[in-house]
């Protein structure tokens, strides 16, 4: 029976990442808010939706998924650049440094520093033309 339910949940979520590759975030939300109450405390789930959420434009709720995905696993350093992806939609620059660099920090040889440094340098660049 074990076996039976963790095939459900990889079909689910595979399923759930077809929608993310076709832009359906409407349905992947869905799938991936039935997965969270399948599987509680699972920092991948609340991640994938903190994601699913942003391109929803739904920020609030993205943050506050995110935010789960770290109270569970706090040295993830994916889900720290993620919320500060949010911060950054939001204009709220300082957060979104704040984050991103806490990503950064927590494992500096991530695949995906890229991709957050190319962050830091575009925000850096907004807040100076905050200033002007």
């Amino acid at each position: 029976m074990h076996s039976q339910r963790k095939d459900n949940l990889n079909i689910k979520k595979k399923l759930a990442i077809d929608f993310i590759n076709k832009g359906n975030y409407v349905e992947a939300e869905k799938i991936f808010q039935n997965l969270i109450l399948l599987e509680r405390n699972n920092p991948i789930h609340y991640n994938n939706l903190g994601n699913v959420q942003k391109e929803l434009k739904k920020l609030s709720k993205s943050k506050k998924s995110f935010q789960k995905a770290i109270e569970i696993s706090p040295r993830d350093p994916d889900i720290y650049i993620n919320l500060g992806s949010v911060f950054k939609i939001e204009r709220n620059l300082d957060k979104a440094i704040y984050y991103i660099n806490k990503g950064i920090q927590l494992n500096p040889e991530n695949e995906t520093l890229v991709v957050a440094f190319n962050n830091i340098g575009n925000i850096y660049f907004e807040k100076k033309d905050i200033k002007k």
